[in-house]
């Protein structure tokens, strides 16, 4: 089945093996759906969690991971929104060195893992790849300008 770029998403439906599509609002979440999503988040446990999307999906009409994103990312109130400290800067700069790789999440873990010892709130792979993204296209593009430099002396 091809799916309109990404507008509608096919569902199965119970009754029977037909597929049918939902259309899901996009764009940015109104204060009153951040309120909503706040508020059925915390009427459940961590573990639980995966059932108020189910309930909030209908409600906002709002894809679930769409859901899950604003709240685990913007709204949790376990997430720091402040600006990296120079410490932050270096041990993502560190971390990246030593393991090579561009998996945000891991890095973001790695970095989280340090701020839990110390009660610190936990930074997102979002603001860990705002921040690593452009200095390693810049980093690329000095590369690339000294290669084209040493090719050209030569």
């Amino acid at each position: 089945m091809v799916v309109n770029q990404g507008q509608k998403f096919p569902q199965t439906n119970e009754t029977n093996n037909n597929l049918k599509t939902q259309e899901y609002r996009k764009g940015r979440f109104t204060e009153e759906e951040d309120q909503d999503l706040i508020k059925f988040y915390n009427m459940y446990i961590e573990d639980q969690r995966n059932k108020i999307l189910a309930v909030m999906e209908p409600h906002l009409n709002r894809n679930s991971k769409s859901l899950r994103e604003r709240y685990c990312n913007h709204l949790d109130p376990n997430v720091d929104h402040s600006e990296l400290t120079k410490e932050e800067k270096l041990k993502i700069k560190f971390i990246y060195e030593s393991l090579r790789t561009t998996s945000f999440s891991e890095i973001a873990r790695i970095l989280n893992q340090s701020n839990v010892e110390r009660n610190e709130k936990r930074r997102t792979d979002f603001l860990i790849r705002n921040y690593l993204s452009p200095r390693l296209r810049k980093e690329k593009r000095i590369k690339d300008r000294m290669s084209i430099t040493n090719i050209l002396n030569n």
